[in-house]
């Protein structure tokens, strides 16, 4: 069931910058990126990034299931936060919320903004390490070769 955002009408109008801008406001000013990051950093609760439209692993009454991380799920997660607790992460931690439509929606548009926070850079190897493993495997080489010629002047 989609959301018409006419039923908004200061949040139709907005542009998607601004839509996404008012969604930060709101998740800065209630308060969630105390506990929740946006750039896919563990803290007391999971990670935003990448996560709105995915499916995600919940712990409701005690089983683990998967849950499409929507406006719907977002809704259910403010106004009842221990109905549907992300995997790997303590019930009872996060607060209710009352939100309006608009700012649940706001939020939602910002949350379906964020990415997948980006692999970490892969560190360029020293030279050191590089010359080290050259010496190792021409040893390794060296050894086996030798090893070789004894056996077979042995034979």
């Amino acid at each position: 069931m989609g959301l018409c955002l006419a039923t908004f009408p200061t949040l139709a109008r907005a542009a998607p910058e601004e839509r996404v801008a008012r969604g930060m406001r709101s998740l800065q000013m209630q308060g969630c990126v105390t506990c929740h990051s946006l750039d896919g950093s563990v803290s007391a609760g999971p990670s935003f990034a990448g996560r709105f439209g995915e499916l995600v692993e919940v712990r409701s009454e005690g089983a683990l299931r998967q849950v499409r991380f929507d406006r719907a799920y977002l809704e259910r997660s403010l106004r009842a936060p221990n109905a549907d607790v992300a995997a790997g992460f303590a019930p009872d931690v996060m607060p209710r919320f009352a939100l309006t439509a608009e700012q649940t929606e706001a939020i939602a548009t910002a949350l379906a903004s964020l990415r997948h926070p980006p692999p970490p850079p892969c560190s360029p190897l020293s030279p050191f390490a590089v010359i080290g493993a050259v010496v190792v495997l021409l040893g390794g080489l060296y050894l086996w070769r030798r090893k070789l010629s004894r056996a077979r002047s042995q034979a």
